[in-house]
This record gives C-alpha cells, sequence and structure tokens, in this order.
C-alpha cells in the first residue's frame, strides 16, 4: 500500500497516493476542530481541491467525504478560497459520478449557502445551479434546499433556476421525491414564482398545481405550509386559478385554515392561499 504526507499538496495525485492523502485528511478532521484547523493551515484543503480536479473517480469521493467533514467543522471560507466550489460543480456535472457522492457534494453546497450569501453567489457563479438541478433530480434533499435558498438570494439566481430546468426538477420532486425534500421544493417553486409571471407559467406549464395540491392533504404542517404559499404565489392570473381549483386545492386549504392547531402559521397560509384563489385581482404577499 502507498502513502504520502498529508501536509502539503503533491503534484499528480490520480493513484493511491492521491487516496491515501483524502483518506488521511478526511480521518483527521473528525478528531476536533483543532485538526480541522491544522489541516487548513498545512495546506490540506487546497490538496483535497486537487484530488477533485486530477484524480481518478474513486480517489475523488474520498476526496469529496472528507471535504464534506472539513464544511461541517466550519471550514466554509478556506474552502472557497481554494477553489473548491468550481471543483466540485465539476464533479457534480459528470455522469460518472455516483448518486451518494452527488449527494454529499449537494450538502457541502447546502451548508455554504446558509452559512453565507457571498458564497452562495460563488456557487452560482461557477455553475452551481445546473449542478444542483442535477443533483435535485437525482433525489438530493440538500440540492433542494441549497436551490432554495439561492433563490431566496436574488432574481437571477431564480432565473437561472429556471433557465436550467429547475422548475421541472422541483415539481418531480413536490410530486414524488423524498417526504422530507417535498416541502422544500415546494417552498423553492413558491420563491421562484413570487414577482414573475413569466416563471408563474412556467411553474403551471411544468404541472406544479396538481402535485402541490396533493401536498396539502398530509405531511408535516411546514410542508403543507410551504405548499399553500406555493398555491398563493402561482394563483395571479384566473387561468391558474382555475388550474388550482380543477387540481383540488380548494378543500384541503379549507380544512387547513380551519384545522385546530398550534401552527398558526400554516392556517395564515391556507387562508391567504383561499383568499388569493377567489380574487380577482393579484394579492399580495
Amino acid at each position: 500500500p502507498c502513502s504520502t504526507p498529508p501536509h502539503l499538496p503533491q503534484p499528480g495525485l490520480r493513484s493511491c497516493r492521491g487516496a491515501s492523502v483524502a483518506h488521511t485528511l478526511g480521518s483527521l478532521a473528525t478528531f476536533s476542530p483543532e485538526s480541522c484547523v491544522a489541516i487548513v493551515r498545512a495546506g490540506g484543503i487546497a490538496t483535497l481541491v486537487q484530488v477533485l480536479q486530477e484524480g481518478s473517480q474513486p480517489v475523488q469521493a474520498q476526496a469529496v467525504a472528507a471535504l464534506l467533514t472539513l464544511t461541517q467543522r466550519g471550514e466554509q471560507a478556506a474552502l472557497m478560497k481554494a477553489g473548491g466550489a468550481t471543483a466540485l460543480v465539476d464533479v457534480a456535472m459528470k455522469d460518472a459520478t455516483p448518486v451518494e457522492v452527488g449527494a454529499q457534494i449537494a450538502k457541502i453546497f447546502e451548508i455554504l449557502v446558509k452559512t453565507n450569501p457571498a458564497h452562495g453567489n460563488a456557487i452560482a457563479a461557477c455553475g452551481g445551479i445546473p449542478a444542483l438541478v442535477r443533483l435535485a433530480g437525482e433525489g438530493s434533499v440538500s440540492a433542494v434546499i441549497a436551490l432554495r435558498y439561492l433563490a431566496l438570494r436574488s432574481s437571477e439566481c431564480k432565473g437561472s433556476i429556471v433557465r436550467e430546468g429547475g422548475v421541472a426538477a422541483l415539481v418531480a420532486v413536490v410530486r414524488e421525491g423524498p417526504p422530507e425534500a417535498r416541502g422544500y421544493a415546494a417552498g423553492a417553486l413558491s420563491i421562484v414564482a413570487e414577482g414573475s409571471d413569466d416563471h408563474q407559467a412556467a411553474i403551471a406549464a411544468a404541472g406544479g398545481l396538481a402535485p402541490l395540491a396533493r401536498l396539502l392533504e398530509s405531511g408535516a404542517p411546514d410542508t403543507r405550509r410551504r405548499a399553500a404559499a406555493a398555491i398563493a404565489a402561482l394563483a395571479t392570473n384566473e387561468e391558474r386559478r382555475n388550474m388550482a381549483a380543477q387540481a383540488g386545492a380548494i378543500a384541503p386549504l379549507v380544512q387547513l385554515a380551519r384545522e385546530e392547531s398550534h401552527d398558526v402559521q400554516c392556517q395564515a397560509e391556507a387562508a391567504h392561499a383561499l383568499m388569493c384563489l377567489v380574487s380577482r385581482s393579484p394579492c399580495a404577499p
């Protein structure tokens, strides 16, 4: 077996040397916060990014796992400074990348965009949105959450999500994705729809209203609340109001609005959505 000191970047990390470096750094990162600081000071994150750029697929997988541990331990700024976002996007966009590795990359991006708006902007700028749309299509909950946070950042991010096929991916998650992801996908669609008739039309054209209506009927209160908010955001013209009614949204909204619950926000969103559906003019958010 081959080994190499993990403290300095090494050229040509394609073989078992790169695997050893990635494995060793990943193991060290789990020891303590002090270990993570030492890894960063020794150039370990730059080494792992180099492994991502030059290593074989199995070696890249170990590097991604190590970078996830370091990101979870708080070393987000060091990862971004080392060019990690671009390298992770490149790996995520490869057809040969295993789904589980893609899910780890999505988790890294979720942490980054939630931690710092500047990280989210940098991820979007280096092609992160197409990568996250792809990962969301593979069932990654973290990718859906990251897209939701990016949609909150700016209208440019919302537009990019629509252009890169994010609407279809998010609608698919609402329809048949992991249960824990469906509410976040509904929330992302609500944010993307807000203030843009073109985006609202794209969501309706992708068949988004029917699965959103079904989502109102069961699930956690937050999930139902986000589905109600999405329907309200889409109900800005008569055509989409009729589509929502035909999809069966009214009855579960009435039930939610009347339901005795400690979740006042859920009741309020349901009442607002009902008001939007019966109104002849766009509702204020």
